[in-house]
């Protein structure tokens, strides 16, 4: 997964969310409220996982070019 991908799925979930919040807030039967409760759950922790998922990516990302700086200026000490 690229950050775009993570980033859209962050986005879609928090939407999801929404949706669903709103929806529980209509006139429903205690069965379907329950429900749609623990579905706003699983997709809290989702985004929480994902939001994890960024942050460990966006390091990997700033460490990625640090080595590949550290990789150009060593093959070029060799030249």
């Amino acid at each position: 997964m690229d950050y775009s991908s993570i980033q859209m799925a962050i986005s879609s979930g928090i939407d999801l969310r929404q949706i669903l919040t709103e929806l529980a807030s209509m006139s429903l039967e205690s069965q379907t409220l329950t429900k749609i409760n623990i579905v706003q759950e699983q997709i809290t922790d989702m985004i929480s996982v994902l939001i994890s998922t960024q942050e460990e990516l966006i390091k990997l990302l700033i460490e990625n070019g640090e080595l590949r700086h550290k990789v150009k200026s060593r093959v070029g000490h060799l030249r």
